[in-house]
């Protein structure tokens, strides 16, 4: 088995795990100086402005997915 396969399983494994959730959904609390989000089940917006993917467009109060990708999250888009 190479390396790649190991690495590859070792995620697949991790991802049903609850500390390790790769996907979250949050609101969008705030716009100006940056995208902000407030993660369900928290009762505080972030603090710090996070990235998005250029397809989408934000706007405050919209649903969106959120994706951990190395350690930091960056919102993929819009629910609808």
């Amino acid at each position: 088995m190479s390396l790649l396969s190991n690495s590859l399983y070792d995620e697949i494994s991790k991802a049903g795990q609850a500390d390790e959730k790769k996907t979250k959904m949050a609101t969008v609390s705030s716009i100006t100086g940056g995208l902000f989000i407030q993660f369900y089940g928290e009762s505080t917006p972030s603090l710090k402005p996070f990235k998005r993917l250029g397809s989408y467009t934000p706007a405050v109060g919209d649903t969106v997915i959120v994706q951990n990708i190395n350690g930091s999250y960056i919102v993929t888009g819009k629910v609808v």
